[in-house]
């Protein structure tokens, strides 16, 4: 038999389940997020494509959250501050360690 043609995904979703067998009752594996890739193998089946992560893993995942088109990068823009010694965090929190401040 031949082998399924192959081709790269990207998630739709956040937090998106891989499962061991194509159904919403099988166990999850892992899961991926939004705009991260995995190669899809073969055409989908009752809504599951098979796929390989990155990282080697195999499963399935729901046609829901699959596109076939790579995800565009969010746009920079120039931001400018509003206050003096605005705190810049390292992470989104105000519990997180300060890395510098602008003005």
């Amino acid at each position: 038999p031949s082998t399924p043609a192959t081709k790269t995904g990207y998630s739709t979703g956040d937090r998106v389940r891989i499962r061991s067998l194509a159904s919403t009752s099988s166990s999850i594996l892992t899961h991926v997020n939004r705009g991260d890739s995995f190669t899809v193998h073969g055409e989908s089946r009752n809504g599951w494509y098979a796929v390989t992560l990155k990282d080697g893993t195999k499963g399935y995942i729901s046609a829901d959250y699959v596109s076939f088109t790579a995800p565009s990068t969010p746009a920079t823009k120039t931001g400018y501050s509003t206050g003096d010694r605005v705190r810049i965090r390292s992470l989104a929190s105000t519990s997180s360690s300060i890395l510098t401040h602008v003005n």
